[in-house]
């Protein structure tokens, strides 16, 4: 029985166990609460690993499975990627829904790489319509002056000009060199016998001879002018040296049979 104090005296198990007189009693006090948790501990060397059990019964084989892609739908951008089956857990049809991403941010520019080589030349794609004239560009820098061309060929004789008026008599020049004798040209028809003239004109003085000039360009033909009177004859030049034997011409045709003369007296 506790007493008064709250303690239980303390069984020895001894009934006729007789305390001593200068012995205390020691009383049980009562139960306190459960204290806090204390650290875990470090954990035990593993144990022993125990028997193998029974191998049990083989069970029933199961059915077959099969899996058949059916499609892949886009989905809105934002929503949940999903994998609907439309068919059963044995045999699956299967239905992808992927939502389409976000545009991304636009990249940095790549460097270039290397020129590739030409391809094959396309064909010709239709005319386009003729663009409008772009303004006028600014006067390019006076270039080099080029070499000089080669002779052209001769163009085509113009027509034959108006004949203008009839020019003063010039001061006759000075009488040049004799130059040496050209090849024989082609014997014309033989012309009609002009008048002659009564009057004999004085004999001028031999004038020093010229220097033979530079021959000019042939200029294209005048007209046929008026035929003019016989000038008075001049004083016979020096003799130039023989030049050589000519080409022989082209034998001209026979003229005409002339009339003949009046018999002339009989001499003494």
């Amino acid at each position: 029985m506790p007493n008064h104090h709250g303690f239980e005296p303390i069984s020895s198990g001894n009934v006729n166990h007789q305390e001593p007189a200068y012995c205390c009693k020691y009383y049980r006090g009562a139960t306190g609460q459960n204290g806090p948790q204390g650290p875990r501990g470090p954990a035990g060397p593993p144990g022993e690993r125990g028997p193998t059990g029974v191998q049990g019964s083989q069970g029933k084989p199961g059915e077959s499975s099969s899996i058949e892609i059916l499609r892949t739908i886009t989905g809105e951008p934002g929503s949940n990627a999903a994998v609907l089956n439309s068919g059963s857990n044995c045999h699956a049809a299967l239905t992808f829904v992927v939502p389409c991403g976000a545009q991304g941010e636009r990249g940095l520019a790549g460097a270039p790489g290397p020129q590739g080589s030409r391809g094959l030349q396309g064909e010709r794609g239709p005319a386009g319509p003729r663009g409008e004239p772009g303004p006028e560009g600014p006067a390019g820098r006076q270039g080099p002056q080029g070499l000089p061309g080669g002779a052209g060929p001769i163009g085509p004789t113009g027509p034959q000009g108006v004949p203008g008026a009839r020019g003063e008599i010039g001061i006759t020049g000075l009488q040049g060199f004799q130059g040496p004798a050209g090849p024989r040209g082609v014997t014309g028809p033989q012309g009609p016998t002009g008048p002659r003239s009564t009057i004999a004109g004085p004999i001028g003085p031999t004038g020093p001879q010229g220097i033979p000039g530079m021959r000019g360009a042939t200029g294209p033909k005048g007209s046929d002018g008026e035929a003019g009177g016989t000038g008075p004859m001049g004083p016979c030049g020096a003799m130039g040296p023989i030049g050589p034997a000519g080409e022989r011409g082209h034998t001209g045709a026979m003229g005409p049979t002339g009339e003949r003369g009046p018999v002339g007296t009989q001499g003494t």
